[in-house]
């Protein structure tokens, strides 16, 4: 079996460089042209297994959720993986702890992936602290990584873009 890792260009990496780009010069233009994107045919993967490989809980849904969507109404099996817990993201009680967090971001996470028709054993998180993906053993992250992909076995793996400037969103291409 030949599996397929496909890159995504993410809404956050648009919101981030435009960000920067409005104070430059220079117009922001993605590194990957419009036309690349309208040209990839989902329908080669209407019945196979498909991941999506994404930082934080609801990233993959921000980013991708509709290419996920479409995949999955033509018949693909998708499959999530989230790598961090999103034990430091906000919540408006601040008096949560970081563990507590996590498992309100997952369930989060679970709820978004049933809107976009994913099932909930289909979801799954390596359970890395938020914010130290970078820093977490290369080794410990791929063995996460090889399991899922090892038990589901996909035909196309879709992860973030070699163009973003963020370290944790880089973890597909440095794990």
């Amino acid at each position: 079996m030949r599996l397929i890792v496909v890159t995504v260009i993410t809404i956050i990496i648009c919101f981030a460089a435009t960000a920067t780009a409005a104070a430059a010069t220079e117009p922001f233009r993605p590194p990957m042209q419009p036309s690349a994107v309208a040209e990839l045919d989902v329908a080669q993967w209407a019945n196979e297994t498909v991941m999506f490989v994404g930082a934080h809980p609801d990233d993959i849904e921000t980013c991708a959720g509709g290419l996920a969507a479409l995949l999955s109404k033509q018949g693909a099996h998708i499959v999530y993986v989230v790598t961090t817990n999103g034990n430091k993201g906000y919540h408006k009680s601040t008096k949560m702890s970081s563990q507590q967090l996590a498992g309100i971001r997952f369930e989060e996470q679970l709820q978004a992936a049933a809107v976009f028709g994913i099932a909930e054993e289909d979801v799954y998180q390596l359970d890395l602290p938020d914010g130290e993906l970078i820093d977490a053993p290369e080794l410990d992250v791929r063995a996460r990584l090889v399991s899922v992909i090892r038990r589901v076995r996909p035909s196309a793996v879709f992860t973030w873009s070699p163009y973003i400037n963020f370290n944790y969103y880089s973890m597909g291409l440095q794990h």
